[in-house]
């Protein structure tokens, strides 16, 4: 016979599995779904993550950390209308809320609404102007109003106030690069590769920096790594062909052209410095047959035609001549 207390403990037993049971085999709570998206999010399952989040959602319609998290996902999905319903939606019940206000600010950046987006930051400044994000999304817009020294000055205080921010890094870089101040483009580039070495356009676009400095053999590190991460990566290829015609690599330069061609058949570029590597390299046949297929690719401008056609032109009279 059972005593009361053993009674008693075996019907907890019974309870917890029961509870168990349908933990894993029974219906699922809204929080449930929330942090098993969270999860997903963090391992950039987004899909998952988006599919548990809307069904927290149709579960629990005041459940607002499950609703902008919704708009994160879908956000990262390039929903863009989606995710503004969702931060929306989390705006109506908590107004003001400075999170949502940002990201809402992001998606107008994102969709074009410059002064929507204008507008919105201008309110978070008020709140508060030494935040990072912020500073760093104003150096976006600035950009596209072609504000570029106001975008550096934005970027550059982003960074003061967060220097972990990549991608103010990688923005500031550009413009640093576009108006040639590029040993502070370089600087800029490998701090941000400090925080993500793995990354692989950054890889790509300190590889074009340094070759103005004809750093070749820096140039060949960082878009090798660009395309170990990325075997279809033509421009790295190109960059690659480039760094070894430089170094007087002919062959290994034309390798590395034929893998950019490869990837993408209309790479006009690549076209034109492999024909240029098949010259240096007196592969002058190929050479003639790659410059003509050059001049058939879309892209290319009437005085860069001009000036291929008179080259093949006198690169085919050398060839008779011989």
């Amino acid at each position: 016979m059972f005593t009361v207390a053993a009674a008693g403990l075996a019907l907890t037993g019974v309870v917890v599995l029961l509870w168990l049971f349908r933990s894993r085999f029974g219906k699922k709570s809204p929080q449930w779904y929330y942090n098993s998206a969270l999860e997903d999010y963090e391992v950039k399952a987004f899909d998952l993550a988006a599919k548990k989040l809307e069904k927290a959602v149709a579960a629990d319609t005041h459940f607002m950390d499950a609703y902008y998290n919704l708009g994160l996902v879908y956000l990262k999905q390039e929903k863009f209308e989606a995710s503004r319903q969702c931060f929306e939606t989390v705006l109506e019940a908590i107004p003001d809320d400075p999170t949502t206000i940002y990201h809402l600010a992001i998606l107008d950046y994102k969709t074009s609404q410059l002064e929507k987006a204008q507008e919105r930051l201008n309110f978070l400044f008020k709140k508060n102007v030494e935040d990072s994000d912020l500073n760093y999304l104003q150096g976006l817009l600035c950009e596209e109003n072609a504000e570029t020294e106001k975008a550096i000055e934005s970027y550059q205080k982003a960074l003061a106030l967060n220097d972990s921010n990549i991608n103010a890094h990688i923005f500031l870089a550009k413009l640093l690069n576009e108006t040639d101040q590029i040993d502070a483009a370089i600087t800029h580039f490998k701090k941000a590769l400090s925080y993500d070495e793995n990354h692989i356009e950054l890889n790509y676009l300190l590889s074009t920096v340094l070759a103005k400095k004809s750093d070749w053999d820096e140039v060949i590190k960082h878009a090798s790594i660009a395309t170990q991460l990325d075997p279809n990566h033509a421009r790295a290829f190109n960059q690659l062909g480039l760094a070894h015609y430089c170094l007087n690599q002919f062959n290994e330069a034309i390798a590395q052209y034929q893998s950019a061609i490869k990837i993408d058949k209309n790479y006009a570029n690549a076209y034109n410095n492999l024909g240029f590597a098949y010259q240096k390299a007196e592969q002058l046949d190929a050479a003639v047959e790659t410059f003509t297929a050059y001049l058939s690719k879309k892209g290319i401008t009437d005085d860069e035609k001009a000036e291929t056609k008179a080259h093949l032109k006198a690169l085919k009279e050398n060839l008779a001549s011989q």
